[in-house]
Formats: structure tokens, C-alpha cells, sequence
């Protein structure tokens, strides 16, 4: 590693956001001795939102940096988390790290929610 971190190189930088939509909804299978069993949708809850942030580095002379769980996304509670950093490899000494966050919206007044 190298002695002044601001001078290691970023070789890799990839950020990708993905928004998850849950309906509530489940398909439910109906028994019957017959075997003309059908199925019901029921609904368990209202739909829901997520926000998922997934990031990965890789920097040359240093660890890179991670970021904070807080700063993911600032209208969005934090749920949880994740973080994974590798050991330096012998070619280079690059080291990378990653994290996946997830987070949900900040709730909505009654009359503004999304449909």
C-alpha cells in the first residue's frame, strides 16, 4: 500500500440503484380431492417500495472508501446493509470493496399516496 492515500488510483467505480416494488399480493393454492383445484389471490398488505443500492470499487495502493449507510439516500430510512472488502491481490496491490443497502421511502401523508 502506498503511504498517502489521496494519490491511490480508482480503477473501478460502479454504483447501481434499484428500485423495488413488493404488490402485497400472493397467489394462494385452493385443496380439493377431486384435482380441480384452483387458486385465490389474496392481499397481505399494501404495496410497498424499496430503494437497493449496490456498489463496488476497486482502488490500486489503498482500501477503498466506503460509504455510509446514511448517506445513500437522504429521503429513504435506512432497512439495512451490507459490506464485503477483499484482501489486496498480489498484482498492483488492488484492493476492492463493495456494499448493498436498502432503504424505504419516507412515508407519505394519507392523501398523497402512490398508487
Amino acid at each position: 500500500m502506498i503511504e498517502n492515500e489521496a494519490f491511490a488510483t480508482y480503477t473501478e467505480y460502479d454504483i447501481v440503484k434499484q428500485h423495488e416494488r413488493e404488490s402485497g399480493m400472493m397467489q394462494v393454492p385452493l385443496a380439493s380431492d377431486d384435482g380441480t383445484a384452483s387458486c385465490e389471490i389474496i392481499r397481505l398488505h399494501d404495496p410497498i417500495e424499496r430503494l437497493a443500492v449496490h456498489w463496488t470499487a476497486t482502488r490500486l495502493g489503498a482500501h477503498p472508501v466506503v460509504p455510509a449507510p446514511e448517506l445513500f439516500a437522504s429521503n429513504h430510512t435506512f432497512l439495512n446493509g451490507m459490506r464485503t472488502i477483499a484482501v489486496p491481490v498480489t498484482m498492483g496491490q488492488a484492493s476492492s470493496a463493495g456494499t448493498a443497502y436498502q432503504g424505504a421511502p419516507a412515508i407519505q401523508p394519507p392523501g398523497e399516496r402512490r398508487q
